[in-house]
């Protein structure tokens, strides 16, 4: 059998389908994708993933991720289970580099989610025979000449297709992370004070007059 090579189409300005190639024998969507806002932290988006043309099908799995503050970590939601993007995404360097992705259907191994291709794999060795899927979103600029889109597209190989569910969420965890700016964790306001002498303050004598603010 020869890798079929999926098409993500936008469907909606906030939603888009996962396509088989034109050719294949059954070309019906296979997975529908939405995004929406969490309405008390509109920084964080939610990702949920149906099987088929609606998101009226199956739920494959949900994820939630933003800019936030570590007050609001990343979640995804899998066979009703919620857990910590953190849990599932081990990004420990070894001695052969690949992000760990603890899916439901077992570890999946991908290569560095700082590029726009990404390789997936069934094993830590990452080797050619053990590849899975492959990721890959264009990175140039659109051509002027042509009015279509360049769509990212999704490489599955024939064992990879019985893990298409993890696959696709992974990849998805994975893009979002790429594409998203870390935000700086600010010190607390009602954090402990430094030490007296490295602390900067704002100095003045009663009564409080503009005038006679000076910084010390």
């Amino acid at each position: 059998m020869e890798p079929v090579v999926y098409s993500f189409s936008p469907l909606y300005p906030a939603s888009m389908l996962l396509l088989p190639p034109r050719s294949a024998l059954d070309s019906r969507p296979r997975y529908h994708i939405s995004v929406s806002n969490n309405c008390f932290t509109p920084s964080s988006y939610i990702t949920t993933v149906t099987r088929g043309a609606s998101d009226d099908g199956e739920l494959v799995g949900e994820f939630e991720m933003g800019v936030t503050s570590k007050a609001k970590p990343a979640t995804i939601r899998v066979a009703r289970k919620e857990l910590y993007i953190s849990d599932v995404l081990d990004e420990f360097k070894r001695a052969v580099r690949c992000i760990v992705w603890k899916g439901h259907t077992g570890n999946l191994f991908w290569s560095s989610s700082t590029m726009a291709r990404r390789f997936c794999f069934r094993s830590h060795t990452c080797r050619q025979c053990d590849l899975l899927a492959e990721f890959c979103a264009p990175t140039s600029l659109r051509n002027p000449e042509e009015d279509e889109v360049p769509l990212v597209q999704l490489k599955v190989y024939p064992e990879g297709h019985e893990r298409l569910d993890d696959i696709l969420l992974s990849a998805l965890v994975m893009e979002r992370r790429r594409t998203t700016f870390d935000i700086v964790e600010r010190q607390p306001i009602l954090s402990k004070p430094e030490e007296p002498a490295q602390r900067r303050v704002w100095h003045y004598d009663a009564p409080t007059d503009v005038n006679q603010l000076h910084y010390l």
